[in-house]
């Protein structure tokens, strides 16, 4: 899949943008003083492609000061054709509108869901500020895990914002529990359906770390010269076959602290050094 063009008007500091790229060029690089809008251009590929910002939940705030809406467009060219057909080409649009405040995503002119929008334009976003991220957040290690996951299995997505709706509201009933409003026995069917959707998360996040083993120590070994050996590790809070018992089991403290403390969301990923976890090392 290639990036053919990019069409913004009236993203943040974007009043009106349009860039066609080279499809023999692999490589692209945008300069420009402080404040031009590079990141705010990254920004708007990254929308594009999972149809949210890493720097804001308020779609209000992708909307420039001056503007009533915000357009977001791509056009894409598939690689795959024959001598036959020329490369399959596709659309994406992101609008965003201040009153109503809405939005919408289109895929060749036709409105979609996100799960439905998501997966359309594959992508990897990498910024200075996750090397601290990483290090120190949990939730930043999940959330890659997350979005790479996503991008390439639509059963992936859909199984985690299942799981992350039914976690909202087994926390909201611990808390009633807690309150006297509601009895523990009213945790099971909760549990029962959070072990369900819960196995499918960790089983495809653990064929998906076992798959890129060999692809991180590659690649680590050819650009550090040396012998060492750089690789993942999936820290589970609960083996997907004794989640279920390890839900059960936590009742007590699940109730007095109002959330739920085990389970995928409670998961991470680790990066081993010679065996080491480079967190403690």
């Amino acid at each position: 899949m290639t990036l053919k063009s990019i069409f913004i008007k009236g993203f943040r500091n974007l009043k009106e943008l349009k860039l066609d790229f080279d499809p023999n060029v692999s490589l692209f690089a945008f300069t420009g003083k402080n404040g031009q809008g590079k990141t705010n251009l990254l920004e708007a590929l990254y929308i594009a492609s999972l149809s949210k910002s890493f720097r804001t939940s308020k779609n209000e705030d992708l909307i420039g000061f001056e503007e009533d809406f915000c357009r977001i467009q791509l056009t894409l060219s598939h690689s795959e054709r024959s001598e036959e057909s020329p490369p399959k080409g596709e659309s994406l649009e992101v609008i965003v509108t201040r009153n109503p405040l809405e939005k919408a995503l289109k895929v060749n002119g036709v409105r979609k869901s996100a799960t439905d929008f998501i997966g359309h334009l594959p992508l990897v976003f990498f910024s200075p500020d996750d090397i601290s991220e990483l290090e120190f957040s949990p939730s930043s290690r999940r959330r890659y895990l997350n979005v790479l996951l996503s991008q390439l299995d639509r059963d992936y997505l859909e199984t985690l914002l299942r799981y992350n709706h039914l976690l909202q509201q087994r926390n909201a009933l611990l808390r009633q529990i807690r309150d006297g409003k509601s009895k523990e026995e009213e945790l099971d069917p909760w549990d029962e359906q959070l072990t369900a959707l819960g196995i499918t998360l960790i089983t495809k996040r653990a064929l998906l770390i076992e798959s890129l083993y060999p692809l991180v120590n590659r690649f680590y070994k050819a650009f550090s010269g040396g012998i060492d050996e750089l690789n993942l590790g999936y820290v589970k809070s609960a083996e997907a076959e004794r989640l279920g018992e390890k839900l059960a089991a936590h009742h007590a403290r699940d109730i007095a602290t109002g959330v739920t403390n085990i389970g995928p969301h409670r998961d991470d990923l680790s990066f081993l050094f010679n065996e080491h976890d480079m967190q403690s090392f």
